[in-house]
């Protein structure tokens, strides 16, 4: 599906705001339908206003809203409907139509692209705003048609009063890639920016939703379809996964039915009538898609920690502590896997900084992205850990310092980088690419996995950061020799700046990068709950593989001991003499890897290396370690410039804090594993 622009990372965090219900105004509407004017709260407490919605008596929980009043809420552009002579709907903008049939219950788009063109979501004020970014425009020579079949999933687009109504929660997952949703709570309707949602702006109180633990019939079928629409239509099976062939096979639906009894247990759990039941089936569930940290069914977590002393905490608290319950392990064991994740890169991170400490410190900046610029002689390593906006200015500060004194080679660190903005990696890409392209244009492609599509994005970009953007932005570029510096850290945005560097001719060194393939997808269910997953867009190589593997380095700085432990020592790729010789020595003509490449330790040697995490057993079978792929295969890959990511499995400490509240005979279930097991 053709994305609709937004910027900047994600941190699986929350921080919820008081917010007041207003009363509703019912109407009459046809048969079993009622009409009701519902108060909206349009991105805060302080932008109100009312909006048309019906309710169905066989789903009185749902409010269902049309299309145009929903996209002309959460984006700049217009939208109009109209019932058409065929007993069809159109809505439409100036673009572009949709076709909405309410007999079949089905969504069709003859060319997608010109229908979003133009658009962009509604952003003002959030961390979806690049400054130094502005979209261009981009439609297909050829039309690009696609059709959602929402009755094929049981889910009802009514006709009322001349209009086509979709259920609220089907809206916000359609156009999941707006980074806008809508949510229903106590009788009002909460237009989200769903970035803001999870990383600790929330102005929206669920309180209510965990007031009580039961379920009604309705609402479980409901939930249930939806999550398997949303599954089968927007996942995009990152190969890391050890589900995705599955999925692509089968489906939600079968994939649960079939693939392992912990699958079984998730969809029976599900089905439940009992919402605590329905927190543990998203546990589950973050164990069997587990990713490495773009997908987290868990984010519900959160909530449920804010809200200790409600029905539903309650009752998970009392379930997880129960010997006898088998789930209880899971609420611990889906945390735990974001933890290590966590811990490996904080273990990695301590040995960087004490290899670090030997040389000069030029300049950092504060924040929690660790930005920082080194140096030793004429080489300069630029240091950062997210992919955020405070970077770019750093980035282009260190850029500059470096051609004022002396530094030739320029080396940017993301071995203990977890991702963030494409944004950020996009200006930073661009500028080390802009002395041979002098340009300010960054464009790049992906893998629509809904329509089978290549999607290109193209952006104009502020290189100079003057809040212009105009051809001074063309000759922004530096005489440095470029490389990067990656580990098995390196995930999302960390991952593909190392594996978009190889396919344009900078080296990348250290050792091969952790993947993260797809953009994050943000969805709430019909009851609230938020979750994460891989979603349809997803960046491939050359090959139009996805990048899962990582980019393979141009020399592997780490040693593996010889001990029998496996010890992997990282102190080699901290070296900044050794890193400018490489820089220098692959820009010439005498490039030989073999002379870098370290020799193994031995068991008599003493090992500096990055302490091994305890890691939970997988509920499911883990993904196999990448296979090795040449240097050349790693070219090639892209996808949306306003792609949103999320920090690599960065689960909030909220829900960790949630996890120490339970017995410790959960913790008893893990068992320990090499760190390296999660790829």
């Amino acid at each position: 599906m053709k994305k609709m622009h937004s910027v900047l990372s994600i941190f699986l965090s929350a921080a919820l705001a008081v917010c007041t219900a207003a009363p509703m105004t019912v109407s009459a509407a046809p048969d079993g339908i009622v009409r009701k004017e519902l108060k909206t709260y349009i991105f805060s407490n302080d932008k109100t206003g009312t909006i048309s919605c019906v309710f169905s008596s066989s789903l009185p929980d749902v409010p269902y809203i049309t299309a145009e009043d929903y996209l002309s809420t959460i984006t700049d552009g217009s939208f109009t409907g109209r019932k058409n002579a065929d007993g069809t709907f159109s809505v439409s903008n100036k673009n572009g139509k949709m076709i909405v049939n309410t007999a079949n219950d089905t969504i069709h788009y003859d060319a997608i692209d010109k229908y979003f063109n133009t658009i962009q979501p509604v952003k003002e004020g959030t961390m979806l705003e690049a400054a130094y970014c502005k979209p261009i425009d981009t439609v297909k020579d050829e039309d690009v048609s696609l059709t959602l079949d929402l009755g094929a999933y049981g889910i009802d687009i009514i006709e009322a009063d001349g209009k086509a109504y979709f259920p609220l929660t089907t809206l916000s997952d359609i156009y999941f890639d707006s980074y806008n949703a809508g949510e229903y709570c106590d009788g009002c309707i909460y237009f989200v920016h769903t970035s803001d949602e999870l990383s600790g702006k929330s102005y929206v109180n669920r309180a209510s939703v965990y007031e009580s633990t039961a379920r009604s019939p309705e609402m479980v079928t409901f939930t249930y379809n939806e999550l398997c629409f949303v599954m089968d239509n927007f996942y995009g099976c990152p190969s890391k996964s050890a589900v995705a062939s599955s999925m692509q096979q089968k489906g939600f639906d079968k994939t649960l039915d079939e693939y392992s009894d912990d699958t079984r247990r998730a969809k029976q759990l599900l089905l439940s009538s009992d919402k605590t039941d329905l927190v543990f089936a998203m546990c589950y569930l973050s164990g069997i898609f587990w990713d490495g940290g773009h997908t987290a069914f868990n984010v519900c977590l959160v909530d449920v920690e804010k809200n200790l002393s409600s029905p539903v905490a309650l009752d998970v608290i009392q379930k997880a502590r129960d010997p006898m319950n088998k789930d209880a392990a899971q609420l611990t064991l889906s945390a735990t896997y974001s933890l290590n994740t966590l811990n490996d890169m904080n273990s990695l991170s301590s040995v960087r900084s004490a290899q670090y400490s030997k040389y000069q410190t030029v300049k950092t900046w504060d924040g929690d992205e660790k930005v920082s610029f080194l140096r030793s002689g004429d080489t300069g390593v630029f240091v950062f850990d997210s992919f955020v906006d405070t970077a770019v200015d750093a980035f282009k500060w260190s850029l500059d310092y470096a051609v004022d004194n002396g530094i030739k080679k320029f080396v940017v660190d993301v071995s203990c980088n977890g991702g963030g903005s494409q944004a950020v990696l996009c200006y930073m890409l661009g500028l080390m690419k802009n002395k041979e392209l002098h340009t300010n244009i960054v464009s790049m492609s992906g893998l629509d996995t809904l329509t089978g599509e290549i999607d290109e994005s193209k952006g104009y970009f502020d290189f100079n950061l003057d809040g212009n953007f105009d051809d001074a932005d063309k000759d922004v570029s530096y005489d440095l020799e470029f490389a990067v510096l990656s580990s098995h850290n390196s995930f999302s945005c960390g991952n593909l700046l190392p594996v978009m560097a190889k396919d344009s001719g900078i080296p990348v060194f250290g050792e091969r990068s952790g993947g993260g393939t797809c953009s994050v997808g943000l969805f709430y269910t019909a009851e609230q709950l938020p979750f994460a997953i891989s979603s349809s867009s997803k960046f491939i190589d050359k090959n139009g593989d996805d990048v899962d593997s990582g980019a393979a380095t141009d020399v592997n700085l780490t040693t593996v001991s010889y001990d029998g432990t496996g010890a992997v020592d990282y102190t080699g790729l901290y070296d900044i003499d050794r890193l400018g010789e490489m820089t220098e020595s692959f820009y010439s003509s005498a490039w030989d890897p073999s002379q870098y490449e370290p020799s193994q330790s031995q068991p008599s040697q003493p090992q500096t290396s990055q302490p091994q995490t305890s890691q939970p057993q997988p509920s499911q079978p883990q993904p196999s370690q990448p296979a090795e792929a040449s240097a050349d295969s790693a070219g090639g890959v892209s996808g949306g410039i306003i792609a949103v990511w999320i920090i690599a499995a960065l689960l909030p400490a909220a829900a960790l804090v949630l996890c120490l509240v339970l017995n410790a005979k959960a913790n008893k279930r893990i068992r320990k594993y090499d760190a390296d097991s999660r790829y």
